[in-house]
């Protein structure tokens, strides 16, 4: 038994934030998740609602965390919980304060080291993800409006989001068990589906290099499925290590070794 322990209420939301994401830490969990329901049932009823709507946040496997706003958090954790539609402002890459958006939320998610908030915008048929440090200014409408049916997992949303929201989508089957794959591959980086003694691992890039250089860093043995144009672009980084980094006296020459792949 430790001595009794005296947080305010801030203190205790902060303490719970931490309980919450140490439940994906191997070895945490059972305790995280006993804690945190100790700690629910200890505070004031008044602010019970605001640690309740944290604990059902959803999370992945995730990197290093990225700072998201305490109000925002908590703001978005009760409205998902109440159901009630919120307004907010979310920055996009290219602009500084983003424009005001009418959002029915669904669900909480960490994953890569990120909150993402799963939520419907007011007249659109689609659910997104929407990071919570590019948003502010939340404020409940205390209303809600229709959408279109959920997604029924809130985590596999966000992680097939981070698996196909991107120009080129990319399958590749590795020589492998899906076992083994997925101790290798974060959920947040790519699906892993099992197909006999072998698996098919599903993702997605912006940039053909980076996926080209990514799967040779892995050591994987595999082959692509899709799209061919990944072929290319590992061919073409071969090539460039051969020239630049081996002996190169069985290729074609007329070249130098050329300029690195961005």
């Amino acid at each position: 038994m430790t001595p009794p322990l005296v947080l305010d209420a801030d203190e205790a939301l902060a303490v719970a934030l931490g309980l919450h994401g140490s439940v994906g830490v191997g070895g945490l969990a059972p305790a995280a998740v006993t804690a945190l329901a100790k700690l629910t049932e200890t505070i004031p009823s008044r602010l019970r609602g605001r640690f309740e709507a944290v604990a059902a946040a959803e999370a992945l496997e995730g990197g290093e965390m990225v700072s998201a706003d305490a109000g925002v958090l908590v703001t978005l954790a009760l409205a998902c919980r109440s159901e009630e539609a919120v307004r907010f402002r979310h920055r996009r890459r290219t602009d500084r304060r983003g424009e005001a958006r009418d959002i029915q939320p669904l669900s909480l998610v960490r994953a890569s080291g990120r909150w993402y908030l799963v939520g419907n915008e007011r007249g659109s048929q689609q659910w997104l993800t929407y990071a919570l440090d590019r948003i502010s200014d939340v404020r409940p409408l205390g209303t809600r409006f229709g959408t279109p049916p959920p997604p029924p997992d809130a985590a596999a949303f966000v992680a097939d989001a981070f698996a196909h929201g991107w120009r080129h989508h990319i399958r590749v089957r590795l020589y492998m068990s899906g076992d083994e794959a997925r101790r290798i591959v974060r959920p947040v980086v790519g699906s892993v589906t099992d197909d006999g003694d072998d698996c098919v691992l599903t993702l997605g890039a912006d940039d053909l290099d980076w996926a080209a250089r990514w799967l040779v860093y892995q050591n994987f043995d595999f082959d692509v499925l899709e799209p061919p144009a990944l072929n290319d672009r590992l061919g073409a980084l071969g090539t460039w290590i051969a020239h630049r980094y081996g002996d190169a006296s069985g290729l074609e020459s007329g070249t130098d070794g050329g300029e690195p792949l961005t």
